[in-house]
């Protein structure tokens, strides 16, 4: 939030151009700044669902398991909150906590 505050001018324009300006601006900046955080907290969760998975199921055990427990979980999340959450995605949310074990 404060990101968006501090790039915006605090005078509001006076004029109807000066104002669509500083709207858009203030637009923009929002934007900018939703998506940076969007971005930050999908990426935390990500790697929490990783090392969810791999410390606490597969606690580095054989390959096969590892597997089967990825696809029932992914299978789950994704009746739960639609798609975005497959297999292949879920796989991938493992190895990157495995890559960053310390966050």
């Amino acid at each position: 939030m404060s990101e968006l505050i501090e790039l915006i001018p605090r005078d509001v324009p006076g004029d109807e151009e000066g104002l669509v300006s500083y709207l858009s601006q203030l637009v923009e900046q929002a934007k900018r700044v939703a998506a940076s955080h969007a971005n930050a907290t999908l990426t935390i969760r990500n790697w929490l669902i990783g090392r969810a998975i791999n410390t606490n199921i597969l606690q580095n055990t054989r390959a096969d398991y590892g597997r089967q427990i990825v696809a029932t979980v992914s299978q789950q999340l994704t009746e739960r909150f639609g798609p975005g959450l497959d297999r292949l995605t879920v796989f991938r949310m493992v190895q990157f906590a495995q890559l960053y074990p310390d966050g």
